[in-house]
């Protein structure tokens, strides 16, 4: 409960009138409007009556330690309160130096872990989705996605040049099977010819790969340019 107003000295005078003509503490408190605590401490010493100092504990910020707080802040303002406590010997909480940091004007920000997406990086990723749809993007890649939403096919075939070897993977899902799993179909090609599709069944490995691909024929000359030259 917060504290009264002190009483004034017009309220000084009107108890000592009321007293000397003989009134009790609480007909005095009912008539000059206050509790007949207030008029029982005033009456105990009314010469000293709210001379007593209550300015409270002394404050943990001191004048010294405020400078020394933002000086550590300029420092490095990368600092954490609970460092700038450590480095400046502060005896008061690290809550208490960020409330006074707070009132002498500096303002505490999180640094962002990852850059924002906005919405201009968003359209810009889709216009990169798009031209690479059409096979317009530079440098000679190219993106082919071909959904059939009724059906169960799903195919997408991307190519990239990567010095003088072209490779191209071909994968064809069955999403709409009722037992569930995939088909990977692969097939590769380049300037010696194209690669006859290999149907690739289970998990495979590197080694896996490089078996099929020895087993491979290309489709326009036969098996004869085939083996380890793929490889």
């Amino acid at each position: 409960m917060a504290k009264a107003q002190k009483l004034s000295l017009l309220e000084h005078g009107r108890i000592v009138q009321l007293h000397k003509r003989g009134l009790w503490q609480r007909a005095i408190a009912a008539e000059v409007g206050r509790s007949k605590t207030v008029i029982l401490h005033f009456w105990t010493d009314p010469e000293h009556y709210g001379t007593k100092k209550s300015s409270g504990r002394p404050k943990k910020m001191t004048p010294a330690l405020s400078r020394r707080i933002r000086l550590t802040v300029r420092q490095d303002s990368g600092r954490s309160s609970t460092q700038m406590k450590a480095l400046t010997g502060a005896d008061c909480s690290a809550i208490t130096i960020r409330r006074h940091l707070r009132e002498k004007g500096f303002k505490n920000k999180k640094t962002i872990q990852r850059p924002r997406l906005l919405q201009r990086h968003k359209t810009a990723r889709l216009d990169f989705a798009r031209s690479i749809k059409h096979g317009t993007l530079k440098g000679g890649k190219k993106f082919y996605s071909l959904m059939r939403k009724n059906g169960t096919l799903t195919v997408q075939m991307a190519s990239n040049v990567t010095g003088t070897t072209r490779r191209s993977h071909l994968r064809c899902f069955l999403p709409g099977t009722v037992e569930g799993g995939s088909i990977m179909i692969w097939g590769a090609f380049s300037f010696s010819g194209t690669l006859e599709l290999q149907v690739v069944q289970g998990r495979q490995t590197a080694a896996g790969y490089v078996q099929m691909l020895q087993r491979a024929s290309l489709m326009t000359e036969g098996p004869g340019l085939c083996g380890n030259s793929w490889v």
